[in-house]
């Protein structure tokens, strides 16, 4: 675990003793509630296998579910095949077309 969030973190009570130690404790618990977060969503997208059979990339997921992204008019690549997995699996878009998203922002123009 990463401690370095605390390491200027000096508690210093000056003037009203309970309202600063309030503040402290209240600041500690929003501290270790950020980092339970972010464990679970680390811990939801565990990847427990990747198969690469050309032109797909299938992800299977720890929480069971699995991802098939394929290469479509481009050549295979390992990489980018995971990497579309993962961004398909963490935007949610495993029963929908994700392609959507990157025809929107990545479209070619013309710059004549």
């Amino acid at each position: 675990m990463d401690f370095s969030m605390f390491k200027s973190s000096y508690i210093t009570y000056e003037g009203d003793y309970p309202n600063n130690a309030m503040r402290e404790i209240s600041r500690l618990a929003n501290v270790f509630k950020e980092v339970e977060e972010r464990r679970m969503i680390r811990d939801k997208f565990k990847i427990k296998r990747v198969i690469f059979n050309k032109p797909a990339t299938i992800v299977f997921w720890e929480d069971g579910t699995k991802t098939v992204v394929k290469a479509s008019g481009e050549n295979f690549d390992k990489e980018k095949g995971l990497a579309m997995a993962i961004t398909k699996k963490i935007l949610g878009l495993n029963k929908g077309n994700y392609n959507n998203i990157f025809k929107k922002w990545c479209k070619e123009e013309n710059n004549d």
